[in-house]
């Protein structure tokens, strides 16, 4: 027998045992090489080492039979001879004899009592344990830490002798412990010896290292647990043998809206807003089934007896075996409770593989009152016939897949008028009025396969929507190319694989939210289209060495921001555009709520438009693009960094002439020949951004600014006085804008600073303001522009 061999089958326990030694619980024994009355060897029975403190013997299981054997037999006994004896006690190691454990049937009282005190264990282990946490936090259900009793951890430290240390007789505590934990099932025997402790007689203890959920009964007592592995790999769903009890309790009696999940850590999930007085959820009432085919008699019991329910409400997996058993359970209900008919049964339309757990973790919970508000009733039917309803759904949308991409993108592609035609469709799915903004974004997102991408940046106020806007344009693009960042971290950018960053529309929901060194990350990624970054590595030797990382991107962007004038480095890389936030703009966006909340919008033909630009989007291939009228562009000579707005310009011209590619001409190398119409389109839709690069005032200021002068005129005009004599305060104007206070406050003090406005002193009701400067900027920059394109028509 090898020398490894003989380790892995004789341990050091195993060597202490033949020799009748036992160490303390501290792992200490009084040491056999020398005389000792203090306890100095301290063994490390996981590692099999050993190490006298007071003599400095030390070694592995080998080396102690050696020692030992020198020290008690009066001569030296040699390596050859330790290996030797320790080759026949590995081959004949010592018999461990158990004690037979009996275990009585246990009452239910007692039950109870037990399984309460050690979930007291588990709630306490909960908020002491980081890797409890962590995987709470991966979850995103760290909210249940608010409140004690929602979920707890079980360590595998509820049995050991520590925990009875102020116990009257601890080793009696530990004992009626074991065999209560044995009769419920939180441990089983094993008959092997301990390696920690060198006891003869250990346990296992079960679903150990996993998050405890208590299942409780009628009257809020802990009657089992459901327990949920922190590590992924091993098996991760536990229920205690007898399962009884629901989660997270039995719903009140004046419940009247129930939500059924297929999961308990789903059901956990939705806690958040249920227990939230504030929510328009709050007060509706939870339970969790046990998988698609755990919906229990006591489940149905408990529901029965809720007199006051008018509706119950599933929110299963989006997947098939959630949809089938949604179907059962819904005839089991009708069967047992009639009036349900009557009173509602509902379903929420979760996303495709999606659950209710990840939806938290990607969405956050607002997303779970967006899919309750859209939910569905669920149709009366027997479970074969819910079966069928749903495979013909699906084959409807099979089909119309089938047929958008066999003939009808590509006929859309070859229509004439192929913008405009674009453009009736994004208002068709709910991007309401700005025309010119939505379809420049659309031409902008498409970019994301071509060797040029174009990026923007959206800029409004907060609650302006413009990022409804960008993730209704996002939704166009095939969801496997479309990457959705809220957060992004100083350095995380440069970690990523290259193709990560490859061919894909990065949507940067809030511009805000990033770091000076990520915005210049992202800077980089847009101007060189490749990340690289300096960085130390340590060879096998533990030298440290430089290696120049390098991350390769390719992608185009939509952001939103509420602070544009921040981003001065980036503006010049980038199209910027300024959210309509005026008076009638806000109506048109009302008008079309309203038909939202009426029903009179068609949510099923916007999911078909989606799905068809889609497979519009698809067919477009990578051309090169040859523009003859290319020295007709010329851009008014104070726009903000001509030569790269040129190229952002002359950008957009060969991407429209690529959406058009069905319809253009091609040179005999391949390349697609622009049209005068193309370059007249482009210009067209980039007017607006490029006054904005022009205007030393940011977009949303400008806005103002120029509404402020048409005021300024109506009341000239209505006082009778030239318009430069015309004085306001916040409160003469409040009226006429849809803005907060804060905001329009913001709006006056920067005007002030830039000179356009001048303060002069302070009445009654505030400060009193003019117009210092009234410049025609915006009708001049507008007549460059058209002086141009005139040139372009002719």
């Amino acid at each position: 027998m090898q020398i490894n061999d003989i380790k892995q089958t004789l341990s050091l326990s195993q060597v202490l045992q033949h020799y009748n030694l036992q160490p303390n619980k501290n792992k200490m024994l009084c040491c056999p090489f020398h005389d000792d009355k203090t306890a100095s060897l301290q063994v490390n029975l996981q590692k099999d080492f050993y190490k006298c403190h007071a003599c400095g013997a030390k070694g592995d299981q080998i080396q102690f039979v050696q020692d030992f054997e020198s020290a008690t037999g009066g001569q030296a006994f040699s390596k050859h001879e330790a290996l030797i004896k320790c080759t026949a006690l590995a081959g004949n190691p010592p018999e461990i004899k158990n004690k037979p454990i009996i275990t009585k049937p246990m009452d239910q009282e007692k039950r109870i009592e037990f399984l309460e005190k050690i979930f007291d264990t588990f709630t306490k282990a909960v908020y002491m344990s980081p890797p409890a946490k962590e995987y709470l936090e991966s979850r995103n259900l760290t909210a249940l830490l608010e409140k004690r009793g929602l979920v707890g951890f079980n360590s595998g430290q509820f049995h050991h002798a520590g925990r009875f240390e102020n116990e009257p007789n601890p080793e009696q505590a530990k004992k009626e412990m074991i065999q209560d934990a044995l009769e419920v099932g939180m441990l089983t025997p094993l008959n092997r010896m301990n390696n920690q402790t060198g006891e003869a007689v250990t346990y296992q203890v079960f679903a150990n290292k996993s998050i405890a959920f208590p299942l409780r009964n009628n009257k809020n007592q802990i009657v089992s647990y459901y327990l949920r592995s922190i590590d992924e790999k091993n098996g991760k769903h536990f229920y205690l043998k007898n399962r009884q009890g629901l989660y997270p309790n039995y719903p009140k009696p004046e419940t009247k809206k129930l939500i059924l999940t297929e999961a308990i850590i789903d059901c956990a999930s939705l806690l958040t807003i249920l227990n939230d007085p504030n929510s328009p959820f709050g007060g509706w009432g939870a339970l969790a089934c046990y998988g698609t085919n755990g919906l229990t008699p006591e489940h149905l019991e408990a529901i029965k007896n809720l007199k006051e329910l008018e509706e119950i409400i599933f929110f299963f997996d989006g997947d098939k075996a959630g949809s089938t058993a949604i179907a059962k359970y819904a005839k089991e209900l009708l069967a047992l409770i009639p009036p349900l008919g009557v009173r509602g049964l509902t379903r929420v339309e979760t996303p495709e593989n999606e659950d209710v757990n990840s939806l938290l973790v990607a969405y956050e919970k607002e997303i779970f009152m967006e899919l309750l508000e859209k939910r569905k009733a669920v149709i009366a039917r027997s479970c074969e016939e819910q079966s069928k309803a749903i495979l013909y759904e699906k084959a409807i949308v099979k089909s119309l897949k089938s047929v958008a991409k066999n003939t009808k993108p590509l006929d859309f592609l070859k229509t004439p008028n192929l913008l405009h035609n674009t453009n009736d469709l994004l208002g068709k799915i709910g991007i309401v009025g700005e025309e010119d903004n939505r379809l420049l974004q659309y031409v902008t997102a498409t970019t994301y396969k071509m060797n040029y991408n174009l990026h923007v940046l959206y800029q409004g106020s907060s609650g302006s929507g413009k990022t409804h806007t960008i993730k209704q344009i996002a939704s166009l693009i095939p969801p496997e190319d479309v990457i959705y960042l809220t957060r992004v971290t100083e350095s995380s950018l440069y970690n990523y694989k290259n193709g990560e960053f490859m061919y894909k529309l990065v949507v940067f929901e809030d511009m805000d939210g990033l770091k000076e060194e990520a915005l210049m990350a992202v800077r980089e990624m847009i101007s060189n289209k490749k990340l690289s970054s300096s960085t130390s590595i340590k060879d096998k030797k533990g030298n440290a060495d430089g290696k120049i990382k390098e991350v390769e991107v390719s992608f185009a962007s939509l952001s939103a921001t509420t602070k544009g004038e921040l981003y001065e480095d980036n503006m010049s890389r980038i199209i910027v555009l300024s959210v309509d936030e005026s008076k009638e703009q806000t109506k048109r966006i009302i008008e079309y709520k309203n038909k939202v909340y009426q029903g009179e919008i068609n949510k099923q033909e916007q999911e078909q438009i989606r799905l068809f630009l889609r497979e519009c989007i698809k067919l477009l291939q990578v051309y090169e693009v040859i523009n003859p009228y290319a020295n007709l562009v010329e851009l008014p000579e104070n726009v903000h960094k001509p030569t790269r707005m040129h190229d952002i310009v002359m950008g957009v011209i060969n991407q429209i002439v690529l959406l058009n590619q069905y319809q253009r001409n091609k040179t005999p190398q391949g390349q697609l020949i622009a049209e005068k119409e193309d370059v007249i389109n482009g210009l067209l839709l980039m007017k607006n951004s490029i006054i904005l690069k022009m205007d030393e005032l940011e977009g949303k200021v400008r806005t103002f600014y120029e509404s402020l002068k048409k005021f300024a005129e109506k009341k000239a005009k209505k006082e009778d006085k030239k318009k430069e004599d015309v004085k306001f305060t916040r409160f003469d104007i409040k009226d006429h804008y849809t803005l907060s206070k804060a905001q329009i406050n913001r709006y006056l003090t920067d005007l002030v600073s830039c000179e356009y406005l001048s303060k002069i002193g302070k009445m009654g009701k505030g400060n009193q303001y003019k117009i210092a400067h009234w410049d025609n900027f915006k009708t001049l920059s507008e007549e460059q522009l058209q002086t141009m394109l005139g040139k372009l028509k002719e």
